[in-house]
């Protein structure tokens, strides 16, 4: 799988969801990634401590966030909420060996994406289907970006949270 545009949010509903960013971005911490430094995030329905033998505990829990990664990515049971200052980038990586290859992006900025060393140019509210197993990476922006990112847990890290 390369990077598949699976829609876009536009017009009332991607303010509304900047808006929703704004409000929550005092909730945000500094990443636990090397691949991101400088990046803030807030993990959804679940977090994880990205250790080698992971702890996978509950996370933040929004009805509103929740169910539009449930619209993009049925049944997920994590995500991240994240804001990238001014010229942070992510490094090249593959993601976390606990998440399912299959991560759904909704990019609240325009960014150049880097999936196996292909540029993509992302748009505010494109909502992207990537392979997380590959390696990627975003280019740096002059200007500060949102975005939200959905997975699936591989099967054996999946155990029940409150709400599930």
């Amino acid at each position: 799988m390369s990077i598949e545009n699976i829609g876009r949010i536009k017009g009332e509903n991607l303010a509304n969801l900047h808006s929703w960013c704004e409000e929550h971005r005092k909730l945000l911490s500094p990443t636990l990634s090397r691949y991101a430094r400088g990046r803030q995030e807030l993990w959804l329905r679940r977090y994880c401590d990205l250790r080698r033998d992971p702890t996978i505990v509950q996370g933040y829990r929004n009805e509103r966030i929740e169910a539009l990664g449930e619209r993009l990515l049925p049944g997920f049971h994590i995500g991240l909420f994240l804001l990238y200052p001014p010229k942070t980038c992510i490094l090249p990586h593959r993601d976390h060996g606990c998440l399912a290859p299959t991560a759904v992006s909704v990019n609240l900025s325009d960014v150049v994406f880097v999936l196996n060393e292909e540029r993509h140019e992302l748009k505010n509210g494109d909502v992207t289907r990537f392979n997380s197993k590959s390696l990627h990476a975003t280019e740096p922006k002059e200007t500060e970006r949102f975005a939200l990112i959905f997975w699936h847990l591989k099967e054996k890290y999946v155990k029940p949270i409150k709400g599930e």
